[in-house]
């Protein structure tokens, strides 16, 4: 929870930083953090034999949600931090649906 909530922040400190260094400095950091969530995932996949990526996605979005309410985009950024909230936190509801589909 901590490191998503660390993570938005710094999507909106590389936009800023991305202005005033280089414009390589967003995508860099992106692909630093992708990076760097693979190595904790594949310790926990390998132990719990659970190989969902949501947590990696989540973190991921939330980095973009700080680099679009930094560059300007505070609409977009809310809603689409709204619309996953809702989905991640109907995890349960979503997979029931899908069943009854079937």
């Amino acid at each position: 929870m901590r490191t998503h909530a660390l993570v938005g922040p710094l999507g909106g400190v590389s936009v800023v930083l991305a202005d005033r260094i280089t414009y390589w400095f967003l995508p860099a950091t992106f692909i630093i953090i992708a990076v760097i969530s693979i190595s904790p995932y594949r310790a926990r996949a390998a132990h719990t034999q659970n190989f969902s990526i949501t947590g990696i996605i989540g973190l991921l979005l939330a980095f973009c949600f700080g680099a679009l309410a930094a560059s300007g985009e505070l609409i977009l950024a809310t809603m689409s931090a709204i619309i996953t909230t809702v989905i991640l936190d109907n995890k349960d509801e979503i997979h029931k649906a899908l069943r009854k589909l079937q």
